[in-house]
């Protein structure tokens, strides 16, 4: 398993060096069935690397703890689907634990989980690494780089991003606004209800003004794949989608796939859960239900829910992007702002979309 944890310039004598002394460790060995005919490839049978114990691979540590899960029992464990796409092959797993707590059926003393797994292509050339800067709020990632200046292998720390080159590098450098060479595109899922798709496709398209700040037009857009397009398949990591899942849990996930070495986005998948609707409601009552009438029924008017929607799209987008949270943006605006009508219907009541308003 490849580790970049710790590194070092590729002409730097001490490269070599950092490759020796990282061992990268061994998850699992296999009989080769066959070899090509020039031997540069070979052919082996990998089911047992889906449907044995891995743990790099099979039930994350904080499920095993929550469910108390236990051994694997691969009579019960098997491959359940694979596909390929032109970047990377996808392989669909059912792994089942005897467990002490599971979630459902609790008398079976058994988890079933269905696990997929993503083998995906990186880029023939990495991305430059951006370094972290402590002013700006980005995901980062810290290494150790031997081929530093200083007399000591030092930490730094890289953030994750995407890879948006301008399309016009003199208009660029200059102060125009350009396209780049590739947007980043979001599709929204044929499976998300034909009402809130708009909401969503706004929330996506909330942050072209951001990238306008940084000098490009049109990077980031949303689009809406017909129900009927047998090229759109949201477990191709070529589209990036923003996902509809018929489940009652209350929130929303922005995650993304990220190349180990520089740390580029490659593509993100988000994940709107049904019940996030539930969650707008509750907030939406908390925060004007004393002032607001409209906020004290059972459900929002679907105005009302699709700005919510909005809302958190645009928060898992921001994630996607690689920002964290930025809960220290509600010290910007003072108290007394806060509690004025005047100010918050103007400005609302946080300057970040990362931020939670939660009342």
């Amino acid at each position: 398993m490849a580790s970049y944890e710790k590194t070092a310039d590729s002409d730097d004598p001490v490269y070599q060096s950092v490759q020796n002394s990282s061992f990268e460790p061994i998850l699992k060995a296999f009989e080769i069935k066959s070899p090509n005919k020039d031997s540069t490839g070979v052919l082996i049978n990998a089911t047992k690397l889906f449907t044995s114990d891995v743990k790099a691979l099979g039930l994350p540590k904080d499920m095993r703890q929550r469910y108390g899960a236990r051994r694997l029992d691969g009579g019960r464990s098997y491959l359940s689907g694979a596909e390929s796409f032109p970047e990377n092959t996808d392989v669909e797993a059912v792994l089942t634990y005897q467990a002490d707590s599971p979630p459902s059926s609790s008398s079976t003393v058994t988890i079933s989980v269905e696990m997929n797994h993503s083998m995906v292509l990186l880029p023939e050339e990495p991305m430059q690494a951006c370094h972290c800067d402590q002013r700006v709020g980005y995901f980062g990632v810290e290494r150790i780089n031997y081929s530093s200046e200083n007399q000591q292998a030092d930490e730094e720390c890289v953030i994750r991003r995407w890879r948006l080159t301008p399309s016009d590098v003199e208009a660029y450098a200059s102060g125009e606004l350009v396209k780049p060479e590739e947007p980043i595109v979001y599709y929204v899922d044929p499976e998300t209800p034909k009402k809130w798709r708009p909401y969503v496709k706004k929330g996506i398209e909330d942050w072209q003004k951001a990238f306008r700040e940084a000098g490009f037009k049109n990077a980031i857009q949303a689009r809406m794949p017909s129900e009927n397009d047998s090229t759109f398949d949201a477990d191709d990591v070529r589209y990036s989608t923003v996902r509809w899942f018929a489940d009652d849990f209350p929130n929303a996930r922005g995650p993304s796939v990220r190349d180990p070495r520089f740390r580029e986005i490659i593509e993100s998948n988000i994940y709107m859960y049904h019940d996030i609707q539930s969650l707008l409601r509750d907030w939406y009552f908390v925060q004007t239900a004393a002032t607001n009438p409209e906020a004290r029924g059972q459900n929002l008017d679907p105005e009302t829910m699709g700005r919510g929607i909005r809302y958190v799209a645009a928060h898992e987008v921001g994630h996607t992007l690689g920002l964290p949270h930025n809960f220290a943006s509600s010290n910007a605006v003072p108290v007394d702002s806060l509690r004025s009508p005047e100010w918050t219907s103007e400005h609302g009541t946080t300057p970040s979309i990362m931020d939670y308003i939660t009342g």
